[in-house]
């Protein structure tokens, strides 16, 4: 399952016709812009060519990578390293999936960094029903607290109109709490 759609959101505030969707896809918009930013994951994959690696711990045989500026990893074709060595998929591991850590097996000649390939960023087009939910209550919350008169007044326009609202209904953020990632042992 993906993101919810304008469709999705449609039935479930139950509005017909199309004069809403404009509003309707700007709140849905934000209300997913505030998930991944809130949780620190992405939950439809993308693609993408490289991620530069620069936190790495060495292992026995190994090396740990640990990009934590990058959304979760779910696939990567070869890391590179920045004096030339290269491992290809086969010697390549994620610690569960998606994850924020990378294990590589085999010599790679790394001083400072290396380079990831190929990368599969995000959780492969698996956005779980508690999240799902949690993404149209927030965007029907967006909807229902809507004021374009005081928003346009305060000389904000577009998206981030619906994340200047205040105010998170209990229920989502307690979803979105218990969903986030840590970043360096730290929620």
């Amino acid at each position: 399952m993906a993101y919810p759609t304008l469709s999705d959101l449609k039935n479930h505030l139950s509005v017909a016709g199309t004069g809403e969707d404009v509003v309707l896809a700007r709140c849905l918009n934000a209300a997913v812009r505030y998930t991944e930013v809130t949780t620190g994951r992405k939950w439809v994959a993308e693609l993408g060519d490289v991620i530069v690696l620069k936190h790495m711990l060495a292992l026995s045989h190994e090396l740990a990578f640990l990009p934590v500026d990058v959304w979760s990893l779910t696939a990567a074709s070869q890391l590179v390293g920045d004096e030339g060595g290269m491992i290809a998929s086969a010697n390549l591991s994620l610690v569960g999936k998606p994850s924020r850590v990378l294990h590589a097996k085999g010599g790679l000649g790394v001083k400072h960094y290396a380079t990831l390939k190929d990368v599969m960023v995000g959780a492969s087009d698996v956005c779980p029903h508690d999240v799902f939910g949690a993404v149209l209550d927030l965007a029907s919350h967006y909807y229902r607290m809507r004021d374009a008169g005081s928003l346009a007044q305060a000389g904000i326009a577009g998206e981030q109109a619906f994340t200047a609202l205040r105010g998170v209904p209990p229920h989502v953020a307690d979803v979105l709490r218990a969903r986030t990632i840590f970043h360096g042992g730290v929620l």
